[in-house]
């Protein structure tokens, strides 16, 4: 039956396309069109692509053999224009990225969270980096049989989180539309790169330093530095992004920062903002892999995408609405976060300073509802023990977008 239907599917979309003379501008309509025909999410289980890969004697091409977007990417039906394909996914979170091709996607099974971005360019670096601004545009609960349009290039860029361990999408796209490379990479608040482009150099600088590391040599902040002495910009990214990753060495990325700066101006402080988050999402992402329920996955979601508390709050009251949203993230939060995690114990005092400060996103604001709610001003040790806890909580890096003011963004 999956050969059958995916053969039938693959030949509509070739006729159809064929008459617009294969133009890559006009295969994301079709593709949506055929996908949302076909539903095969109702004609044909998610389950038989297990059985059909393990008992076929010979597959179509498999164009993707070697990527990591699809845990992993299967080719259903092969075209020498354009291919379809199943993804399967347990843990994998992509970057905010646009697409070098053209198409449409479904979800087949499971559900997702999407957000769109759009990212305006203030400053070419080289073909690979671009700085600018990356700004969010709406956010959408996908579930089974929702089908998006892929467009090429910048007018698509978007980030999505499965929330059902596994997910299951389904694609139709074209090979590659050349006019549409590089296919870029974003990151909050203000960063494009081209994830592909690989430097000889760079790649075996940072193998260096890895194994300096490895060895705990006396000789990896001196390399670290020279290093960074003698990159590019888009090559003190990538040493500083590394440096981060390392445990031991916070005083080699300071002294490298430095470095950096002395070189590059001002680009540096930027790019080291754009660290910070990959960092704030590394920690999220490793707490992911542990989590089974859809509610707390989608709070993890909207920690890790959505970059700042309405939209938060807004997406939370549409798929909760008989529930009190403040309460809900309090309570997520205080699940899944301890001091291991994030640096903030979730004992009963925190609890109630971290919902003041949900609904009030003031610390002057919240220490005041606090009293008010103890009937009484706090004084001496008590307001010192408040404020320190307002500060290291509405500081903390996991929760940085739930303290941060309105981008106009919609659900």
């Amino acid at each position: 039956m999956l050969t059958d239907h995916f053969n039938a599917l693959g030949m509509k979309v070739a006729e159809r396309w064929a008459r617009y003379n294969f133009d890559t501008e006009a295969f994301p309509n079709i593709a949506f069109e055929e996908i949302s025909e076909a539903r095969s999410w109702e004609v044909v289980p998610a389950a038989e692509i297990v059985t059909w890969v393990t008992t076929a004697a010979l597959l179509p091409l498999q164009p993707n053999l070697d990527s990591t977007f699809g845990e992993p990417p299967l080719t259903l039906f092969w075209h020498p224009r354009f291919f379809i394909e199943v993804l399967l996914w347990t843990t994998a979170t992509p970057d905010v990225h646009q697409h070098g091709f053209s198409g449409a996607f479904a979800i087949w099974e499971g559900s997702s969270i999407q957000c769109r971005f759009t990212f305006v360019r203030e400053r070419r670096i080289n073909s690979a980096m671009w700085l600018g601004r990356l700004n969010i545009g709406d956010v959408q609960l996908l579930q089974k049989g929702s089908v998006q349009r892929i467009e090429a290039g910048p007018r698509f860029i978007h980030s999505t989180f499965h929330l059902t361990r596994p997910s299951v999408t389904l694609l139709v796209r074209t090979h590659a539309d050349a006019e549409h490379r590089p296919q870029l990479s974003y990151f909050q608040p203000c960063l494009a790169i081209d994830p592909l482009n690989k430097d000889p150099l760079l790649t075996r600088q940072l193998q260096v330093l890895s194994f300096l590391d490895t060895i705990r040599s006396s000789l990896f902040e001196n390399a670290a530095c020279s290093a960074v002495r003698h990159a590019d910009l888009y090559g003190s990214f990538c040493i500083l992004r590394h440096l981060r990753s390392v445990p031991r060495a916070s005083h080699v990325f300071t002294a490298c920062v430095e470095v950096a700066g002395a070189r590059h101006g001002d680009d540096v402080a930027r790019l080291v903002e754009v660290i910070d988050e990959l960092d704030r999402l590394s920690r999220i992402r490793s707490l992911r892999v542990a989590i089974g329920r859809s509610d707390l996955r989608l709070y993890l979601a909207l920690l890790m995408n959505v970059p700042s508390y309405d939209p938060i709050i807004q997406v939370i009251r549409e798929l909760y609405p008989k529930e009190d949203a403040i309460e809900l993230v309090t309570r997520w939060s205080s699940e899944i976060f301890g001091a291991n995690s994030c640096g903030i114990e979730f004992d009963e005092q925190n609890k109630r300073i971290f919902r003041a400060l949900l609904r009030t996103r003031s610390a002057d604001a919240a220490f005041a509802d606090l009293a008010t709610e103890s009937n009484q001003t706090a004084s001496g040790t008590d307001t010192d023990d408040c404020r320190r806890r307002l500060r290291e909580i509405q500081s903390c890096a996991v929760f940085r977008p739930l303290f941060r003011p309105s981008l106009g963004v919609g659900l």
